[in-house]
């Protein structure tokens, strides 16, 4: 039994040091650190698929549906304009989120039953709020074919 635990113990210990030499050898780089906030002083999305100057957005967009899942409640917006901003809005630039694909989440309930007839191609407007993360949420408003 005491050869079984000090079989246990060497194992552990060699497992632990190939881990120590792995992360040792991987090389750090603080540009890494500064890409993301470059990429926001130009105006480019921040690793999230949302527009630097469209984060912590509030209001309606109006654009072309690009793609959808009904059964996910998702849906993927080509921005053609910005129809609203609401008061509570935080974005610094909603207009920057235009000619771009953003993704929405959170489609629900009747406005399902909107989201099964668009298809891909149509023009939409859509309520949509940023809180955090990489999409835009569906706050359960606004969601409709665009008027010609």
């Amino acid at each position: 039994m005491k050869n079984l635990a000090a079989a246990s113990t060497s194992t552990a210990a060699a497992i632990l040091s190939a881990v120590f030499a792995i992360a040792l050898a991987v090389p750090f780089s603080a540009s890494a650190i500064a890409a993301p906030r470059q990429a926001e002083a130009e105006g480019e999305t921040v690793d999230s698929g949302i527009p630097a100057g469209l984060q912590g957005f509030r209001g309606i967009l109006v654009g072309t549906l690009v793609s959808k899942d009904a059964e996910k409640g998702t849906l993927v917006l080509k921005v053609t304009g910005v129809k609203n901003v609401w008061k509570k809005s935080t974005a610094k630039d909603p207009k920057s989120a235009i000619g771009k694909e953003v993704p929405v989440k959170g489609v629900f309930g009747k406005w399902l039953d909107v989201l099964v007839v668009l298809q891909p191609g149509d023009k939409i407007e859509l309520e949509a709020f940023h809180d955090e993360g990489d999409q835009l949420r569906f706050p359960g408003e606004w969601l409709k074919k665009a008027e010609s």
